[in-house]
This record gives C-alpha cells, sequence and structure tokens, in this order.
C-alpha cells in the first residue's frame, strides 16, 4: 500500500495488518479499508474512529444511505451487511499479482 500510494501515509491510522483508516476531520468521519484474505476480499466502509470525531458516522449517515449508495453506483452484491454503507471486491488476495489493483481499488473506490 505504502509503495504504490506514498501519498496516502499523511491521512492513514494504521489499526491492524489487514486494517487502515483514512481521517476526514473536517466531516467526522472516517473511511475505513481492510482486506480480508481468508473471505478473498478487500472493502471499504465509513467507520469508528473518536481522534477524528467519527462516533455516530452510520446513524448520520443512514438517511442518506439510499443517495449515497447511487451516487456511487453501489450493487448489492458488492456490499457486505452490517457495515453501513460500503463497498467490496471478491479478489484472491493471496495472489501477489492481485496486490498491486487492490492497493490501487481501496484507494480509488
Amino acid at each position: 500500500f505504502a509503495e504504490r500510494h506514498p501519498q496516502e501515509r499523511a491521512t492513514l491510522a494504521r489499526r491492524g495488518p489487514w486494517f487502515w483508516q483514512r481521517g476526514l476531520p473536517d466531516f467526522a468521519l472516517v473511511l475505513s479499508m481492510y482486506v480480508a484474505p481468508a473471505q478473498n476480499h478487500v472493502g471499504v466502509f465509513f467507520g469508528r474512529n473518536e481522534k477524528f470525531g467519527a462516533t455516530d458516522s452510520w446513524s448520520r449517515l443512514k438517511p442518506f444511505q439510499p443517495a449515497i449508495e447511487a451516487k456511487l453506483k453501489l450493487k448489492p452484491e458488492q456490499s457486505s451487511q452490517g457495515l453501513g454503507i460500503n463497498s467490496l471486491w471478491h479478489v484472491n488476495c493471496y495472489a501477489e499479482d492481485n496486490w498491486p489493483a487492490m492497493t490501487d481499488w481501496l484507494v480509488r473506490e
């Protein structure tokens, strides 16, 4: 991740070996990005982080969820129940040749 997208380093809060958060303090939001090798997917969702004031993101965004998902062109098969507004990509996380595309997707998505 850091090799392909060094500009992201300043905005990331590492939360574990497979989990990062990009702070959006002006909006009291964080974008959580994760890799789930056992499930063969990567994903992004609006997460929780007290440092950025993002403590009630899901409840704040819930009324706007249909409009946000429509604007982002998210399809039901791209999302995981229980993560609020989110997007995931099914990909073989163990194949090293997928890693560049996975990191690019996380930054873009």
